[in-house]
């Protein structure tokens, strides 16, 4: 039988709170120690007894998770700079090579992750680099704990994903706050888009995306663009206009109207 992982945490916000919260589960996994810089925002950390007053205070570990923000994640590896075990950070957008770490990695989760909704580790994908094959082996194993969709992706693709990630789910998202907006101006009940953003994810998923793109701009229809256009425009929303245009332009590029 193999021996537990030992993991070092450093954040506990919605990546590093969920991961905490799954390690905990795991009977193949050890959490060495917990640190984050404000321990009294996350009640996940509540009545723990791993907490670590300091980065340099964290028990050696086989892995050290940073769980951080994307800017932070470089400047904080300098406190692990002497410690043999493998860091890591969770980030999508940001190079491994950041790390200034002998050994590095990276161990990403690709989801969107809200403090009060329990994820489903096992429908996740989670994506792992290092740069030794015995490190990568390592990662392999720890995300296969939490999840059987486990994939090796270098720094290169994983930012691609990223990019891709963010239309996929922030732009999908902003999108829809774009339309309930405007549905709340025109003074009607935000139930009347859900159906519509139900059936239009479920046809998403069921026949893929290009498959059942409806609207004016798939089928050409350049009056009913100008007129929404105009409507936006009328209506001061100048940043909607553009986003309305922009998106149209590149449908009916692709459609090759």
């Amino acid at each position: 039988m193999k021996r537990q992982v030992r993991i070092g945490l450093f954040g506990a916000g919605r990546v590093g709170g969920h991961l905490l919260r799954a390690f905990d589960r795991l009977p193949e996994v050890e959490v060495a120690g917990v640190w984050t810089r404000h321990p009294g925002r996350h009640s996940v950390l509540a009545g723990r007894r791993d907490l670590v007053r300091r980065p340099e205070d964290m028990p050696e570990a086989d892995v050290y998770v940073l769980a951080l923000k994307d800017d932070a994640v470089g400047e904080f590896s300098r406190h692990l700079a002497g410690r043999r075990g493998l860091t890591v950070h969770t980030s999508g957008a940001v190079p491994s090579t950041v790390l200034q770490t002998r050994r590095r990695g990276v161990f990403y989760p690709l989801q969107t992750f809200t403090e009060h909704t329990e994820p489903d580790w096992t429908a996740i994908p989670l994506l792992v680099y290092a740069q030794t094959a015995e490190d990568t082996a390592l990662l392999e194993r720890l995300a296969r704990m939490l999840t059987p969709k486990v994939f090796r992706v270098d720094d290169d693709q994983r930012a691609r994903l990223h990019t891709a990630a963010v239309f996929v789910s922030n732009f999908t998202n902003a999108m829809v706050q774009i339309g309930e907006e405007l549905n709340r101006e025109a003074g009607l009940p935000e139930e009347l888009l859900k159906p519509l953003l139900e059936a239009t994810f479920r046809n998403i998923l069921e026949k893929g995306a290009e498959a059942v793109l409806t609207g004016p701009a798939r089928r050409g229809d350049i009056k009913t663009i100008e007129k929404h256009l105009r409507l936006l425009s009328e209506g001061g929303h100048r940043t909607e206009k553009d986003i309305y245009e922009a998106v149209s332009r590149w449908i009916l590029r692709k459609f090759s109207h």
